[in-house]
């Protein structure tokens, strides 16, 4: 295995579905992850915007400088039902406050839920060392 990917928060069920769709990949739960080990990209599931940028921050320095951290939401008419009392511009407001990430893309993962891609910018990845 190469691609290694940490989950943070998913619903049931997700971390299976994952391993089906990419079986190829390490997908490693968060509370089971070692925190020396950086993984190439961070999958999370956030369902309050309190503390979003410090858990943001603190996830991105689980992964690789130049990795991925994708947020994953329920699709908006789903948000109640699994929870979550976050909107989708809440999350990117406090992705981009910090300065240090962008969003860099929005994919659907089915018919419940889509993942936006937050990066760290370029220019301050030396400063987060890389």
């Amino acid at each position: 295995m190469g691609f290694r990917v940490l989950l943070a928060d998913p619903p049931a069920g997700f971390p299976e579905q994952l391993a089906a769709a990419a079986p190829d990949v390490e997908f490693r739960d968060l509370a089971a992850a070692r925190a020396d080990w950086p993984h190439d990209a961070a999958m999370w599931w956030p369902t309050r915007a309190d503390a979003f940028g410090e858990r943001l921050d603190r996830l991105s320095r689980r992964i690789r400088v130049d990795g991925a951290l994708w947020v994953v939401m329920p699709k908006k008419a789903l948000a109640a039902s699994f929870g979550v009392g976050l909107t989708w511009d809440e999350m990117q407001r406090a992705a981009l406050a910090s300065g240090d990430f962008v969003d860099t893309k929005t994919v659907s993962l089915g018919p419940t839920h889509y993942a936006t891609r937050f990066v760290v910018r370029a220019n301050r990845r030396k400063a987060r060392g890389g």
